[in-house]
Formats: C-alpha cells, structure tokens, sequence
C-alpha cells in the first residue's frame, strides 16, 4: 500500500497555504502579490513531482510516495493555481499568458468550468473568436445554471458570423480576382491571334509589292 512521504506531504501542506493566500490577496484586488502565491504553490508542487492528471496518472515515484487521495489533491491544487493564475493574468489583460494557464489547468481537468471560462474571454480579447464560443458553450453545458456564461455567448456570436462574413467576401473577392485574370489572360490570346493573322493575311495580298517596301523602309539594313 502506498504511503505518504513526511517531504512531500509537506509541500502539498505548504502548496495549499499558498494557494489560500493568493485566494485571499485576488478577494482583495492584490493581483500581483496574489500571483506570486500561485507560482510558489506551483514550485513546492513541481518539487513533489507533481501529478499530471486528476485521473491519478503520476510518476512511477511519485505513486509510490503518496496514496492516490493525496495525489488527486495535489492535481486539484495545481489544477486550482493555474486557473486562478489565468484569472490574475486576465485583471492585467495579459491575454496570451492567461490562455497558455487554461490550457494547463484544462490537461489537468479538461472539464474544469472556470478554465473553460477563462479562456474563453481570453480567445475573445485574442480575436479567436471561434475558440471563444466553443469553450463558452462547452462551460455552459458543464454548468448550465451559470448566468455568466450565456451573455458571453450572445456577446462572442456576432463576432463569429463577421468573421465569417468576412471571410466569405474575401474567398469570393478572391475567386473573382482568379476568373477576371483567366478570362483577361484569354481575351489578349484571341486578340493576338487575331493580329498575327490579319497581318500574314495582309503580306500575301500585297504580293510583290512587299519587297519594294521593305527595301524603302529600311528595316532590314
């Protein structure tokens, strides 16, 4: 049977302490410091070798130190940081930072409502509209008595149908651009034809005459 390591259930401990305190510092509006408590709640995890999904797949080690509740606390902690991390990261519109923190929190738990969330508004602020909506509507399946997550979706749709608008007058500018160069292209292949015929037609009626104008024009000498 498994069991508990004195060092790393002390870094689980002190991983959960921290991560209260940056709860406590981002109830404040202290960002920042509230930032600084998830990173290290982050470390003292990394430091235990930390648990790579809440399904209770760790490292060989790790699984050896620690019974499986203490390693699915762990992933819920470090699942928790990363999601509050991209909460902070969203209250300084470090859009880029705070999605990659979703996506960390989402390998974790990949039915975690609030990375579902949170990431959904940073697709917005990212344009990435598409990416948007569907975390949107997959929060909203998740946790359908969620207010929030409704005017998010009627906020992020229009958004996507321009888009698509506007990528649909561009496919078509496009194709129409293609077509006028291939019939252009056409058009001045007949017309040449045309000239290079009328020409060779116009040599052969002037018969003799031909060589007598080209002597007096000069073109040849």
């Amino acid at each position: 049977m498994a069991c508990h390591a004195p060092d790393d259930l002390a870094m689980l401990e002190a991983a959960i302490r921290l991560k209260n305190e940056g709860n406590s510092f981002f109830v404040n509006g202290e960002h920042r410091k509230a930032i600084v408590k998830y990173h290290g709640a982050l470390m003292q995890l990394k430091a235990v070798g930390g648990p790579k999904s809440i399904a209770s797949v760790v490292t060989p080690m790790l699984q050896e130190k620690m019974d499986p509740m203490a390693a699915q606390q762990a992933a819920e902690v470090k699942t928790v940081c990363h999601s509050n991390l991209a909460a902070c990261l969203l209250k300084a519109h470090k859009w880029e930072n705070a999605a990659a923190h979703c996506k960390q929190a989402l390998e974790l738990d990949p039915n975690h409502v609030k990375a579902l969330y949170r990431r959904g508004e940073a697709y917005y602020h990212l344009k990435r509209f598409d990416d948007a909506l569907s975390d949107f509507q997959r929060a909203l399946e998740l946790a359908p008595e969620d207010t929030k997550i409704p005017k998010w979706i009627e906020r992020v749709k229009p958004a996507v149908q321009a888009g698509n608008l506007k990528m649909k007058k561009m496919y078509s500018t496009m194709l129409s651009a293609g077509s006028a160069a291939t019939h252009g292209s056409a058009a001045t292949h007949d017309s040449a034809a045309t000239h290079d015929s009328a020409a060779t037609h116009g040599g052969a009626a002037n018969g003799g005459a031909a060589n007598g104008g080209a002597a007096s024009g000069g073109v040849e000498g």
